[in-house]
């Protein structure tokens, strides 16, 4: 008596629908992953240059003192995402000064609160419209800077981006850019 045995398992032509299906699916799943990944970072960077202005308006306040977040690179305007360092501003003239403390803030000379090094991220732009190189706030949490004391900071990777908004009374916020604000 001779007997086939059936050994169960797919044949060729059922992994190679599947595959084909698995293929499509990757296909249409990737740039909705991408912009996904670009709106993460985006995120993230809008909300820590949001947690800078936030402290230095809180700093300002709690110290009784101007409080400035300014671009390191005197020579580049209007772009933030080189860095920016926050420090007390006791001249008020929002330049740290050359002996400036990243120690003690217990004195009346200026000293760094925060240091923020390059955005890392590939391709993202910081820029600001109103704040060239600095803004300050005040003791009363008021900003002020070389133009408008409100103005928006917008962040963009290729077409998408966020603003954060400083207001008159120096509250800031997070949006979604407009369309057509990042080129």
């Amino acid at each position: 008596m001779n007997t086939t045995r059936y050994t169960g398992g797919f044949t060729i032509i059922e992994l190679m629908i599947t595959l084909f299906i698995a293929g499509i699916l990757v296909a249409v799943a990737a740039p909705s992953f991408n912009r996904l990944l670009v709106d993460n970072r985006l995120t993230t960077e809008a909300n820590l240059l949001l947690s800078s202005l936030q402290t230095a308006r809180s700093e300002a306040a709690m110290r009784g003192v101007n409080v400035t977040l300014r671009i390191p690179d005197a020579a580049a305007n209007q772009v933030w995402d080189q860095g920016w360092i926050l420090f007390t501003d006791w001249g008020a003239n929002a330049t740290p000064g050359a002996n400036i403390d990243t120690g003690n803030c217990a004195n009346e000379e200026n000293c760094i609160l925060q240091q923020r090094d390059a955005v890392t991220a590939t391709g993202l732009t910081i820029r600001s419209n109103n704040y060239a190189r600095w803004i300050s706030f005040d003791p009363s949490g008021r900003p002020r800077s070389a133009a408008l004391p409100n103005g928006t900071f917008t962040l963009c990777i290729g077409d998408q981006g966020r603003q954060v908004i400083v207001n008159n009374t120096g509250r800031s916020r997070v949006q979604e850019a407009p369309n057509g604000t990042c080129p």
